[in-house]
């Protein structure tokens, strides 16, 4: 069964194999930048203060860096560690995505591997917030497609935009793309069932 799974998905985990070697060769080779010093130095202790949150940023990120510094130590690499994992899982959920929408296993292929080695993912495996608010914008669409597939609105699809949202306030952005896409599908529902 294991071995079937690796046969069959064998691009697609070479994809994100490719991913996690990018991604690994930025968070041990990129030197600090100045938003690190603030964001991650912010992020040490955060979760004994009882603060909501630092400076102008949601607080999830900052809560999440904590918990990676808990766990691994205080370290550049523990740092970025969220960067790095959202990042890796972004490309799994990117191809699960563009499947959805399209429905061609190839098209999800080539969308993966562009998200494993674009410049801007690699390079943005900081400690910074938007790596991560991808992530959980990508999840949110998902179950956003899901739910529409249903002819519902998931509340998986809500949770997780406030996760973005929580995660870096510019995930605001993206909610009118919701909104447009919601009413046109609940619009097109209406005629089919006239």
């Amino acid at each position: 069964m294991i071995k079937e799974f690796f046969i069959k998905n064998k691009y697609l985990i070479g994809i994100i194999l490719l991913g996690v070697i990018l991604r690994l060769i930025a968070v041990i080779n990129i030197h600090p930048i100045a938003d690190e010093m603030v964001h991650g130095s912010h992020a040490i202790g955060i979760i004994g203060s009882n603060a909501i949150s630092h400076q102008n940023q949601s607080p999830i990120w900052f809560y999440l860096t904590d918990t990676a510094y808990k766990l691994f130590g205080v370290t550049f690499f523990s740092a970025r560690f969220l960067s790095f994992f959202f990042g890796v899982f972004s490309i799994l959920l990117l191809y699960l995505v563009v499947v959805k929408i399209s429905n061609n296993e190839k098209v999800a292929l080539i969308s993966a591997f562009l998200l494993s080695i674009s410049s801007f993912t690699i390079r943005f495996t900081l400690m910074e917030m938007d790596i991560s608010m991808m992530f959980f914008l990508l999840l949110s669409f998902y179950y956003f497609i899901l739910g529409i597939e249903k002819s519902k609105l998931s509340y998986f699809a809500v949770i997780f935009f406030f996760i973005a949202l929580l995660t870096k306030p510019i995930a605001l952005a993206f909610l009118p793309s919701y909104l447009i896409i919601f009413f046109l599908t609940e619009e097109s529902s209406d005629v089919k069932q006239v």
